[in-house]
């Protein structure tokens, strides 16, 4: 079961390998700004970066 009141960690995080792979590369060079709305997933994936 999918948990819905927190980030997504883990086993529960998928599908967001490539934009979590361009925040790492980016973060070599620059600074990086997430903008999304809310629950999107912003959290999860500074989380797992």
């Amino acid at each position: 079961m999918l948990q819905v009141s927190g980030p997504a960690m883990g086993k529960d995080f998928f599908d967001r390998e490539k934009e979590v792979e361009e925040i790492v590369q980016s973060l070599g060079k620059d600074n990086v700004l997430l903008v999304a709305p809310r629950r999107y997933g912003k959290t999860s994936v500074m989380g797992t970066v």
